[in-house]
């Protein structure tokens, strides 16, 4: 081989390790930014900007402390005690404990909600989350699922419920999202898919029930 040859292996190879990088670096920001949390508090303003009542943004409050703030501040809490590695919880052993959190939250929400009552929209989206930390409480047991995935599935219905086919577009995350859990090694195809498709799924059958 000669020394150009070589020169331009290197380059072409020095260029493809580039380009990987920085669509780790991309599939990074879309993580972070398209974090469950993130898009859980999208949809309770969502619903807070949807509901007529007075009192939308208190109820607003009230779930975006107890069903989101409360949970993540037991992960936050964990990673800084060396218990998960780090807020995304990567490893499906490390997940148990912030589901079980989760689902005690939700189910208190839940409860509030529907025994007040809350608004429409506000028992969705609590009954919502109530299922979903169920189930996937119950998957992680046997198989890791994205949850990123399925925050995004959800937004996708719980968006075309409140603004009919203007929410639709909510639904170009869902493979962006997909594919930064996939490049990042995160997830798997079949589980980005799987969580998408159940997320979508458990919002469904809650505004059925409501």
């Amino acid at each position: 081989m000669t020394d150009k040859s070589i020169v331009t292996t290197q380059t072409t190879a020095m260029t493809a390790t580039s380009f990987k990088t920085k669509q780790e670096h991309v599939a990074s920001w879309v993580s972070n930014i398209a974090a469950p949390p993130v898009l859980a508090v999208v949809g309770v303003v969502l619903v807070a900007l949807q509901t007529a009542e007075q009192g939308a943004w208190e109820w607003a409050l009230f779930f975006g402390v107890v069903a989101v703030a409360l949970p993540l501040l037991y992960v936050v809490w964990e990673v800084w005690r060396g218990n998960i590695a780090d807020v995304h919880v990567p490893d499906r052993a490390q997940r148990t404990r912030p589901y079980l959190v989760a689902l005690a939250a939700s189910v208190a929400v839940w409860l509030i909600f529907a025994l007040w009552p809350a608004p429409p929209l506000f028992r969705v989206l609590a009954l919502a989350n109530g299922l979903q930390a169920l189930i996937f409480f119950l998957i992680t047991l046997r198989w890791k699922i994205s949850l990123h995935s399925a925050a995004a599935g959800g937004l996708t219905v719980l968006s075309f419920s409140a603004l009919s086919s203007t929410g639709l577009w909510i639904v170009l995350i869902v493979p962006l999202i997909a594919w930064a859990r996939v490049r990042l090694r995160r997830h798997t195809l079949a589980q980005t898919v799987g969580g998408a498709a159940l997320g979508a799924a458990i919002f469904g059958v809650a505004i059925w029930v409501v």
